[in-house]
């Protein structure tokens, strides 16, 4: 249903992500944030599953500046090398490419009303000393961006799972 893109952000870096269309009646846009393991096959099925509510979905590929196209297993190996990749790659760097995300749903698409969806073992990614997998969960926090309109999002487009 989605489809890859490239973008670009503020520093000119230039990065994958993971967009999938809505189906009418169109109700927003969403930007997936991954998990420590990457933008794979369950990011993008909860690309997916928001588009198929209405929602305009994309994904940055937040480990592309240290390692592209990463997706690791959901096994303590793939959890502990999503730990080291989060550690190297510190927060400002995603957050440049987190906003160019939003920008490109916002300008791009055109989309007024955007949420930004994480997911990752709760709450946000994994502390540098801990060990044990957790309870993935996808949140969602509002922002209202050149508009008034906003609204919940779906429940539906809520996730739970444990990881072993």
């Amino acid at each position: 249903m989605g489809e890859p893109i490239r973008l670009r952000a503020e520093d000119g870096f230039e990065f994958d992500a993971w967009r999938t269309d809505p189906v009418p009646p169109r109700e927003g846009a969403v930007v997936v944030v991954q998990e420590v393991f990457g933008v794979n096959a369950h990011i993008r099925d909860l690309c997916d599953r928001f588009a198929e509510l209405g929602y305009a979905a994309i994904a940055p590929s937040l480990f592309d500046r240290i390692r592209p196209g990463v997706e690791l297993d959901y096994d303590e190996a793939g959890i502990a090398t999503g730990r080291e990749l989060v550690g190297e790659l510190g927060w400002d760097a995603p957050m440049l490419d987190i906003w160019a995300a939003a920008k490109h749903c916002v300008l791009t698409a055109r989309w007024a009303s955007l949420a930004i969806a994480g997911a990752a073992p709760s709450p946000g990614w994994p502390a540098a000393g801990s060990t044990s997998a957790a309870s993935l969960r996808i949140t969602a926090a509002r922002s209202s961006i050149s508009s008034a309109n906003s609204r919940a999002v779906p429940q539906s487009c809520t996730s739970a799972r444990t990881t072993p």
